[in-house]
């Protein structure tokens, strides 16, 4: 994986905006400052970059699912998705290579923890969307009115030259780097290690890799979702990563061998959480039997992830995934509680045999 991660920007507004327009007369001015860009856009509809009757339009219509064209000036990597979610925005961000670029410029990708500009024609800000968006560092503007208080800074729209200078001062005071989710790794781990679930493991997808920390490691690890894993892998290694392949939307994944998670396992039931925070979440979360070959167990919870955010594993506890981190690790912490909850009710003797519980 990039030893940094590159730095970016995004940039969103409704359709007409002008963002397209902005961004057309702010690169030259930042590729002049020395800056080396990148730049991902959001299309909302089907789109194709080849042109039909050519070889590489064909080969691909006939059904290759990457092509791949190069010439000595330029190369373009063409990859089909029909079958498969959108990939995250870290995904994509993931192809770029970190070490040739200093900053990418996104288009559109109005969600997603990614400082942003907004553009915005004849329509000033006003008081009740000051804090609509929190990662929203400036808004640039045609408009004459003062801005609001608390507002971010206002940039004029017409005026390419101030909004690079901003860009510039953003980038050298740090306000745009991305976090680094394997600090997230070793937080969630320790926070496993004092829940008492340990063994436990998380794990972050990007690209084509994916960056496992288990509770037991003091380092984390990373291996390409597409290799032969190697003989000294951490057991967690091949749970995961067959769930990053079969759930490409799961920018992460937590699992552990959590006391009550593991206890409610051992029915080999479903388990309809009581609670109403769990029941809201999880409806009936699908427990995965062990089967007589580790390989089938594994293919199993995948299939089974591929249809609710979180599992249990037979013997061996919960597993959840999400968008990020955090969120993969507050589903995880969720599902514990809702099975310490009914193991509570059925040693009170109030659980239902819809629960799982035997």
């Amino acid at each position: 994986m990039p030893a940094r991660l590159v730095p970016c920007l995004g940039f969103v507004a409704p359709s007409g905006m002008g963002k397209t327009t902005l961004l057309r007369r702010l690169v030259p001015l930042l590729c002049a400052r020395g800056l080396r860009l990148g730049y991902l856009k959001h299309a909302h509809h089907g789109f194709d970059l080849d042109t039909p009757g050519k070889d590489s339009y064909e080969l691909r219509r006939a059904g290759a699912a990457r092509v791949l064209i190069a010439s000595a000036a330029r190369w373009a990597l063409l990859a089909e998705n029909v079958a498969s979610p959108p990939p995250s925005l870290d995904a994509l961000l993931a192809r770029f290579d970190a070490e040739a670029l200093d900053l990418v410029l996104i288009e559109g990708f109005r969600a997603g923890p990614h400082p942003r500009i907004e553009v915005r024609r004849g329509t000033p800000a006003v008081p009740g969307d000051v804090a609509e968006d929190a990662q929203r560092i400036a808004i640039a503007t045609d408009a004459v009115t003062a801005p609001v208080a608390g507002a971010p800074p206002w940039l004029p729209l017409d005026a390419p030259e101030a909004i690079a200078a901003f860009v510039c001062s953003c980038l050298a005071e740090g306000r745009l780097a991305r976090a680094d989710p394997r600090a997230a790794l070793r937080r969630a781990c320790r926070r496993l290690a004092r829940a008492d679930a340990a063994p436990g493991a998380v794990s972050w997808r990007h690209g084509d890799w994916f960056t496992l920390h288990t509770t037991a490691a003091a380092t984390a690890f990373t291996w390409a979702l597409a290799d032969e894993l190697p003989a000294g892998a951490p057991s967690a290694a091949r749970w995961h990563q067959a769930i990053h392949r079969h759930r490409p939307q799961a920018g992460a994944v937590v699992s552990a061998a959590s006391v009550h998670a593991v206890a409610m396992s051992l029915t080999e039931r479903p388990f309809q959480p009581r609670d109403e925070a769990g029941a809201e979440q999880f409806p009936l979360v699908p427990t995965v039997p062990t089967a007589a070959a580790h390989t089938d167990t594994v293919a199993r919870l995948a299939a089974a992830l591929g249809a609710a955010p979180v599992a249990l594993v037979a013997g061996a506890g919960a597993y959840a995934w999400g968008e990020t981190v955090s969120v993969a690790y507050a589903r995880w912490h969720a599902l514990e509680r809702s099975a310490r909850i009914a193991l509570l009710a059925r040693g009170l003797g109030q659980a239902p045999a819809t629960d799982g519980l035997m």
